[in-house]
C-alpha cells in the first residue's frame, strides 16, 4: 500500500533509511539505535519521551479475556504454550470469551471480559517488561481486527520492520496502524487501526467521502512508535482513535 509523500511518509522513510545505515554500521551505533534503546540503558530523556509515548497509546483499549482474579488468560498454541492475546475488535475478544467458557471443564470458570491500555499491553508484548515470551511459555500478542491482516498487509508490514533490522525480534504479531497527512490539524492527527477505520473518521469529522484518501499510509505499530521517539510534533500530535463501540466498552468494563 503506497500513500503520497508528507510529513508522516517522511518520517516512516526516515526510519528505513535509519536502519539501512545502522545495519551497514559499528556495533557501538548498532547499540544506540531508538529501538535497542527501549531494552535498557536510556537516559532520563530517553526514558521520558518513552513515557510520553505509552500514554498516548494508552487511550486507545485493548479486549482481552481474564479469570476471576483479573489475570488475563490465552488459549493453547501449537508450541505447546499458550497465546494470550489483546484484541483491537470488541466482537472477536467477545468470541473468544464464549469459545474459552464453552471449552471450560468447570460449570463457572469465572472468565469474563476487561481491557488493558494499549501502551500497556504493547510493552508486555513488546517485551520491554518483565513479562517475556519464551519457546514454550505464554506468549504475549497484540491482535488486529481479522479483517484488517491480509496476506498483503502482513508482507508490507514485515518489510518495513525487517528493513528497520527488526525481523528476527517481537514478530510474531503485527499491528497496523493507519495515518495521512491530509487527516490533521496543527495539534492533531488521529491514527486509526484499519483502512475502513480511517474512511470512517474522515467521514466523522465532517469531510466529504469523496474526497477521502484511498491509499492511506500504513505501518506496524512498532514503526509509530519509533516515529513518535524521533519526532517531538509526531508525538504531540498522534491520537489513537478507538470506534464509538469500543470507547463505550471500554468505559463500562472500567467501571
Amino acid at each position: 500500500m503506497k500513500a503520497n509523500v508528507g510529513t508522516a511518509a517522511l518520517l516512516l522513510s526516515a526510519c528505513l533509511c535509519g536502519a539501512r545505515m545502522l545495519d551497514a554500521s559499528s556495533t557501538r551505533t548498532r547499540a544506540q539505535s531508538p529501538i535497542l534503546q527501549l531494552r535498557g540503558g536510556q537516559s532520563a530523556d530517553d526514558e521520558a519521551v518513552r513515557a510520553e509515548c505509552i500514554k498516548k497509546l494508552n487511550s486507545f483499549p485493548m479486549f482481552c479475556v481474564v479469570n476471576s482474579e483479573n489475570n488475563v488468560v490465552g488459549l493453547p498454541n501449537d508450541k505447546g504454550g499458550y497465546d494470550v492475546t489483546w484484541y483491537v475488535d470488541l466482537e472477536e475478544a467477545r468470541e473468544i470469551l464464549n469459545v474459552m467458557i464453552a471449552s471450560s471443564d468447570v460449570e463457572d470458570p469465572g472468565f469474563k471480559l476487561s481491557c488493558t491500555p494499549l501502551g500497556n499491553a504493547f510493552m508486555i508484548c513488546a517485551g520491554l517488561t518483565e513479562h517475556k515470551s519464551e519457546e514454550h511459555g505464554p506468549q504475549y500478542l497484540l491482535k488486529p481486527a481479522r479483517s484488517v491482516l491480509t496476506a498483503e498487509v502482513e508482507a508490507t508490514l514485515r518489510a518495513q520492520l525487517q528493513q528497520r533490522g527488526m525481523a528476527d525480534e517481537n514478530t510474531g504479531w503485527l499491528l497496523p496502524v493507519f495515518l495521512h497527512d491530509e487527516f490533521q490539524t496543527d495539534a492533531l492527527m488521529p491514527i486509526f487501526f484499519s483502512a475502513a477505520g480511517f474512511t470512517q473518521g474522515w467521514i466523522n469529522a465532517g469531510r466529504p467521502v469523496d474526497e477521502a484518501p484511498q491509499q492511506p499510509l500504513m505501518m506496524d505499530i512498532r514503526m509509530l512508535m519509533l516515529a513518535m521517539q524521533q519526532d517531538s510534533a509526531m508525538r504531540s500530535k498522534a491520537q489513537p482513535v478507538p470506534s464509538r463501540e469500543a470507547y463505550q466498552a471500554a468505559k463500562e468494563l472500567q467501571v
